[in-house]
């Protein structure tokens, strides 16, 4: 399944590979529901 050209999409981005470690759900850094930005991990800054 790909993410065709003016569809929307229901993404979640993770810290990790939540196949080979479920942690990693509790580590989400963004979610998009209907193609828009819900919640965004803020950037850490710049050490």
């Amino acid at each position: 399944m790909a993410i065709e050209s003016g569809e929307h999409a229901d993404i979640i981005v993770d810290g990790g590979n939540p196949l080979t470690d479920a942690g990693s759900l509790r580590r989400v850094r963004l979610v998009m529901k209907d193609g828009r930005i819900v919640r965004r991990e803020p950037l850490s800054a710049p050490q």
